[in-house]
């Protein structure tokens, strides 16, 4: 494994133990923001030529009527 990666999880495993739950404020913030940023990009995608059909392909949705921003 990549020694600097390495060192990236020792930081965190050392910041987990140290900050006392603390971190997972932190985390779950994190991914919450990681999923919002997704969907806007799936949102934005749709509103492009073409961008509906890209996302069905990449995901192979059969009904689109279950993703309201993939309703025409």
């Amino acid at each position: 494994m990549n020694p600097e990666r390495i060192q990236q999880i020792d930081r965190w495993a050392q910041y987990v133990k140290k900050s006392r739950g603390a971190w997972k404020k932190e985390h779950t913030a994190f991914i919450n923001a990681q999923f919002e940023k997704s969907e806007a990009f799936y949102r934005r995608l749709a509103q492009t030529p073409g961008g509906k059909q890209k996302i069905n392909n990449l995901f192979g949705i059969k009904n689109l009527n279950a993703v309201p921003f993939l309703k025409s």
